[in-house]
């Protein structure tokens, strides 16, 4: 786990959704799903 996985789970509690999250953090939902797996 790094600041950067932190940083993305934060961002998906604050929009309360996968999708508009990766949008916001400018990367693929697969891949923002992927880090999250990884915490």
């Amino acid at each position: 786990m790094n600041l950067l996985h932190l940083k993305y789970a934060v961002e998906i509690e604050k929009t309360r959704s996968m999708n508009k999250a990766a949008e916001n953090l400018f990367m693929g939902q697969p891949n923002l799903s992927r880090a999250i797996k990884e915490l």
